[in-house]
C-alpha cells in the first residue's frame, strides 16, 4: 500500500489494489482502531471529500483532511500513474 505521509501520528495511504475499482481516487487514514476514507474529485483543484470515519473526532479530521487537501493534486497523479 503506497504510503502518502503522516500527520499528527496519523498514516495517510491508499491501497495499491484500488485501481481496479470506478470512481474517484481514495485515500484512507489511520491512527490506533480510527479510521477515514477521503475522496480526491478530478476538478481542478481537486477537491478532498470525506466519505466515511470512525473513531476520528471531528477536530482529529480536519488536519488531516487539510494535509490530503494539499497534496491532492500529487496523490491524484501518483494514482493515475499507478492505475490509469
Amino acid at each position: 500500500m503506497p504510503e502518502i505521509g503522516e500527520i499528527n501520528g496519523v498514516r495517510i495511504f491508499f491501497y495499491s489494489n484500488e485501481g481496479a475499482l470506478e470512481g474517484l481516487p481514495r485515500v484512507f487514514a489511520t491512527k490506533g482502531d480510527a479510521e477515514a476514507e477521503f475522496l480526491i474529485s478530478q476538478d481542478v483543484p481537486p477537491i478532498t471529500l470525506l466519505k466515511r470515519s470512525q473513531g476520528f473526532e471531528g477536530e482529529e479530521l480536519r488536519p488531516i483532511q487539510e494535509h490530503i487537501k494539499t497534496m491532492a493534486e500529487e496523490i491524484a497523479h501518483a494514482w493515475n500513474h499507478l492505475f490509469c
